[in-house]
């Protein structure tokens, strides 16, 4: 099954080579979960990173499904 997957700023090195710009769709297993994938992307897991799930937080560690769009991206403050 695919997924679109968006990887911003420092985390676009983690995209597969061939990709242009930051999003791709991305085959997945069914019942990946959301650490699942950021495991096979070997992004760290004390990574300072915001993950959304179609535009919302996920819960826990979430299933994805098809079509789900998944955006990574670092976590910074501002003020």
């Amino acid at each position: 099954m695919k997924i679109q997957l968006k990887l911003l700023a420092t985390f676009r090195k983690y995209l597969p080579a061939e990709t242009k710009g930051y999003s791709t769709e991305f085959a997945i297993l069914p019942d990946t979960k959301v650490f699942d994938l950021l495991a096979h992307l070997k992004i760290a897991d004390n990574a300072d990173c915001v993950i959304l799930v179609n535009g919302k937080t996920p819960v826990d560690n979430q299933q994805l499904f098809e079509d789900d769009e998944v955006c990574i991206f670092p976590a910074m403050a501002g003020g």
